[in-house]
């Protein structure tokens, strides 16, 4: 499946676009978009295959996509308070 960004003309065109395949990874996607007025920029996930009915799902595979989470700055101190903790146990 891959990820894409377009960069439409005013009137649709024309278009500048860049495209990568993405395998179970993290991916990094970049255009330089045209400033000028009336473009128009889509950016988002090509999926190729066949169209089924929602009852031939299950023998034709499924895609899903999410975010991952940042760690929200509780997490993060709570990480440090854990690992001050380890380190005033192993000098006692």
């Amino acid at each position: 499946m891959p990820a894409f960004i377009k960069d439409f003309a005013p009137d649709y065109s024309s278009f500048t676009s860049s495209t990568i395949p993405i395998v179970n990874a993290v991916f990094s996607l970049n255009l330089a978009t045209d400033p000028a007025a009336g473009r128009h920029v889509q950016y988002g996930f090509e999926t190729v295959g066949p169209n089924v009915w929602v009852t031939d799902v299950a023998s034709k595979g499924f895609v899903q996509i999410t975010a991952v989470p940042e760690p929200s700055t509780i997490a993060l101190a709570g990480l440090g308070a854990a690992a001050l903790l380890a380190i005033h146990r192993r000098q006692k």
